[in-house]
């Protein structure tokens, strides 16, 4: 075989793998629809980002060697893929008022073992939010962050755990009402304040359920979330929930629990911003969220750097009626 030969069996070989790969995040893709009928097949869903990646690059590497029939099935593939990521950039139908009032909020997993403590400070500081929400909080980390945002962020809250469930909020304005709690037949704490904005009042809710990864973890997240969405739809007021919620905007769960809720995404209008992990900052998966009443605009919201996490931080800014 001469050497030409070789070098076009290699590249035919390693066209063949790449398309199969892209046929299994097809067939992924396609189980992911059916996360409804059992937990396993919801994890699938996850990952919308990359199966419509590797399904465009399919279609431009069989386009380009003229293998339409492949082309035409990764086309089909992508433009399933792409419909349910299209709809987040389209921003929702809101207006602003002169009189609303402008509301940075940061949420940040701060991954417990992360021994960068500094480096997160760092970020809340260049962020620089009126409310921060961190989740991953042990005493470790509830003392590293009362010591580095208490001058500037006053009124706080820590509930730290030896696990990776402890919770705090630091906020500029004054909180009323701070409660930690759990969710029945749950062992997840979640936390929820007022915000005294003018004459009105925000809730604000910060959560980290169990990752659904197992049947009992599953369990746990469903009887969690569903709790968490009996308290919201018994609020008077305006509420803002943060958390990392262990789950896309392209899961059952989730897509159960907003419709339930009547929340908003904050990514509406800014395209799926990717927290986890940090190494694929355009490919992960959305798992850190910022959701609001529909009266709450998000104006401004976005990803922010690696700072010894696994999860980038989520910002956003909104305008509260």
């Amino acid at each position: 075989m001469s050497k030409s030969s070789s070098i076009q069996f290699l590249v035919l070989r390693l066209a063949s793998l790449f398309h199969a790969g892209v046929f299994l995040a097809l067939a992924g893709s396609l189980i992911g629809f059916f996360g409804s009928l059992h937990f396993f097949l919801d994890l699938f869903s996850n990952f919308r980002l990359s199966y419509a990646a590797a399904l465009a690059l399919g279609f431009i590497l069989a386009a380009f060697t003229k293998k339409r029939r492949l082309a035409y099935l990764w086309a089909v593939g992508f433009i399933i893929n792409a419909a349910p990521i299209a709809p987040f950039f389209v921003p929702p139908q809101t207006q602003i008022s002169p009189t609303d009032t402008p509301l940075r909020i940061m949420f940040v997993n701060v991954l417990r073992k992360n021994p960068d403590k500094q480096a997160v400070i760092d970020a809340i500081l260049k962020a620089d939010p009126d409310i921060v929400v961190a989740v991953e909080v042990d005493e470790l980390w509830g003392d590293a962050l009362t010591s580095g945002l208490a001058s500037q962020w006053p009124h706080s809250k820590v509930a730290d755990r030896s696990d990776n469930f402890g919770i705090a909020i630091f906020s500029r304005k004054p909180l009323l009402n701070i409660n930690v709690f759990e969710s029945p037949g749950n062992y997840v704490a979640s936390l929820r304040a007022e915000l005294q904005l003018g004459n009105h009042t925000t809730v604000i809710y910060g959560t980290h359920p169990f990752p659904p990864m197992s049947q009992f973890t599953h369990d746990g997240w469903q009887v969690h979330m569903a709790d968490l969405a009996n308290r919201i739809l018994n609020e008077k007021e305006p509420v803002i929930l943060v958390g990392d919620f262990n789950s896309t905007p392209w899961s059952s769960n989730y897509r159960w629990f907003m419709k339930r809720t009547k929340l908003v995404d904050s990514q509406k209008g800014f395209g799926p911003q990717s927290s986890w992990p940090t190494e694929l900052p355009y490919l992960g998966i959305p798992i850190d969220h910022i959701v609001t009443s529909p009266d709450i605009t998000t104006i401004r919201r976005k990803i922010g750097g690696h700072n010894g996490s696994d999860h980038r931080p989520v910002i956003a800014d909104l305008m509260i009626p």
